[in-house]
């Protein structure tokens, strides 16, 4: 018999002295095809080129209090034969991919506050192939990139600063302005949009 897995307490997150709140927007900014083989159990599949098709995901997040407009990318470059070879030959291969460019998406589908030249800022969290996407690239040129440190130190055995210069690199963000989310003088619980709010 297993024990129930151990309770957790709840942490509200605290009232916003402005009430202000954040609008989100899901962008579909392609299609990665996953094998069933290395998701689905049983992991020996009668058909192991069978692969499912799955949404890539951008959030657009609008912070009505400031006006200000973030992009939460986490799709694919367009340019994914410009990745590191190992992933151009051994994942790509796999891992059949379809991506949008999210300045085209919102080009076409979004409302005149909700182009790309308005947008504060672009957030990448890891640099997983399938995470970077064109949201690095001159099509958000007033934007600022902020970028999950994290996400690009684990598991890379490198130190820090080497690492985000190498995250950089990955998102096409060397040479443009922006911020560590996680370095010296961050918050690490959450940041502040300019009204007292998270």
């Amino acid at each position: 018999m297993t024990s129930p897995p151990p309770s957790h307490p709840w942490h509200p997150i605290p009232p916003s002295p402005t009430n202000s709140t954040c609008t989100v927007h899901l962008l579909q900014a392609g299609t990665l095809r996953i094998p069933y083989a290395l998701t689905l159990l049983p992991t020996s599949s009668p058909f192991p080129t069978t692969h499912f098709p799955v949404p890539d995901y951008c959030f657009l997040i609008t912070h009505p209090a400031t006006q200000s407009t973030y992009l939460f990318d986490l799709a694919m470059r367009l340019d994914l034969h410009n990745l590191p070879p190992s992933i151009v030959k051994n994942t790509l291969p796999n891992f059949p991919a379809s991506p949008k460019n999210p300045a085209t998406v919102l080009r076409k589908y979004g409302s005149r506050e909700q182009q790309p030249e308005k947008v504060k800022a672009i957030i990448f969290s890891h640099t997983h192939f399938d995470h970077v996407g064109d949201g690095g690239k001159g099509d958000f040129p007033g934007a600022e990139l902020w970028l999950g440190a994290t996400g690009f130190t684990q598991g890379s055995g490198e130190d820090r600063e080497t690492a985000v210069d190498a995250g950089r690199d990955a998102c096409g963000a060397r040479g443009r302005g922006g911020y560590d989310l996680e370095g010296e003088g961050v918050r690490g619980e959450g940041g502040d949009l300019g009204d007292g709010g998270a």
